[in-house]
């Protein structure tokens, strides 16, 4: 079978024979739509968390891909030169067109009954023979229980790999054999990142709840306000200084000044005393006493901010969606999962 010009190269001018499996087709269901099908076909789609496909993304294109075509090189040069923070911030932006084709089935079972839609979640679980009993269904393959337990523990993690699922090998392409390894690398900036590139996919899988997402937005609003006015706090203080300190010479320059007229008014005549002011004004010193109080009540204003959002920050934290993942990240590196340092 050979690609159709002027279309993906995953897709063909001929059927597939029949009784054969034809796997994997790495195409999004639109184009999926335009290869030749025989007339009774079954198809099943494997979509993953794509936060857990960003992470394996970086570590097989950095590490473990076969460098057969210019992207990966590309990309293996361009991962190898950045740390791990600023390659996964790298990853989500450049790993864009596997996010779009699993985007892309979704809805797929529900349009299409010829295709059903599986987790990769699902099919690595410990417990996993009557999930892949109703893909040998779907598939119209008929096989007993017994031969499907056969068959899964032949090809399981730990026999392609002599290691347990979560042992991390980052020489081979089989890296851990785990789902949900992203919560040990996705840092709050990196999160803002895959929301800002990739918005809310993980909620449209099933794989995040509109509360939670919506939360984690929120927090991440909130905080990064934190930030900017913390900035300002910064700025304002050290306004302060620098006019407490102007504030300190125009005092002692007033100090002069007033000596100055008491020295004046000692020499002078009764009638030079009447018509003498009786103090010396500087505008400049108006002027900064004015700037010292707008900084001071500014300063006021920016500390209340931020007392406002940190009890926000505070709230959220103590909810039980952010105490049930921060159980889940400590019990990760109780177990020596915790993220690579690199």
């Amino acid at each position: 079978m050979r690609p159709r010009q002027g279309l993906q190269k995953d897709t063909f001018d001929v059927p597939p024979p029949r009784n054969a499996i034809l796997t994997p087709v790495y195409a999004t269901y639109k184009v999926f739509q335009k290869i030749p099908k025989q007339d009774n076909y079954r198809v099943f789609a494997v979509i993953r968390d794509p936060r857990d496909i960003i992470i394996s993304w970086y570590f097989s294109v950095k590490l473990t891909h076969e460098p057969s075509s210019k992207g990966v090189k590309t990309h293996r040069q361009s991962l190898r030169e950045l740390s791990l923070h600023d390659g996964l911030l790298y990853s989500i932006n450049n790993c864009l067109r596997p996010l779009k084709i699993l985007s892309s089935w979704k809805d797929a079972e529900e349009v299409n009954p010829d295709v059903k839609v599986f987790r990769y979640e699902d099919l690595i679980q410990r417990d996993n023979t009557q999930v892949f009993k109703q893909l040998f269904d779907h598939c119209g393959i008929s096989k007993s229980e017994v031969s499907i337990q056969n068959i899964l523990e032949r090809y399981s993690f730990e026999a392609l790999t002599n290691r347990a699922a979560g042992q991390t090998d980052f020489s081979s392409h089989l890296r851990k054999g785990v789902a949900g390894d992203w919560a040990n690398y996705f840092t709050q900036e990196i999160q803002q990142e895959f929301a800002r590139v990739h918005g809310n996919l993980p909620v449209a899988l099933g794989y995040q709840s509109t509360e939670d997402y919506l939360l984690e937005r929120q927090y991440d609003s909130i905080q990064t306000k934190v930030d900017i006015v913390q900035n300002v706090l910064t700025e304002i203080e050290t306004g302060l200084d620098t006019y407490g300190k102007v504030k300190q010479d125009l005092q002692q320059v007033n100090q002069g000044v007033g000596y100055a007229e008491g020295q004046a008014q000692h020499h002078q005549t009764p009638q030079q005393t009447q018509t003498t002011p009786a103090t010396v004004s500087s505008p400049h010193k108006e002027t900064t006493e004015q700037q010292c109080r707008q900084l001071e009540h500014n300063l006021a204003v920016q500390q209340g901010l931020v007392g406002q959002y940190q009890a926000r920050i505070k709230a959220m934290e103590s909810s039980k969606f952010w105490k049930l993942r921060s159980r889940w990240i400590r019990a990760k590196r109780r177990l020596g999962l915790a993220q690579l340092d690199e």
